[in-house]
């Protein structure tokens, strides 16, 4: 269906009300399935990634809802540009 080759992803159960990617379109319940299209394994993959990433530069998340499998470009504060097809 989506030909992910990852069989993990990070599901995002909590978000901060009005924060950022509240704003920029993503959802309790949305499923974070690769960062800069590498396969997400773990929560604490991802803390690791974040933690290492240069503060300000832009990742982009490929995230799953329901069937529908989209990626965007974050940076510090928003959505930069969605790259659904």
């Amino acid at each position: 269906m989506h030909h992910l080759d990852n069989t993990h992803a990070v599901e995002i159960v909590l978000l901060e009300p009005g924060g950022p990617v509240v704003g920029a379109g993503l959802r309790e319940g949305d499923l974070i399935v690769a960062v800069n299209d590498r396969a997400s394994m773990s929560v604490d993959d991802l803390h690791r990634f974040l933690a290492e990433w240069p503060i300000g530069k832009p990742v982009r998340l490929t995230v799953l809802r329901g069937v529908e499998c989209w990626a965007c470009l974050y940076g510090p504060w928003s959505c930069l540009r969605d790259l659904r097809p």
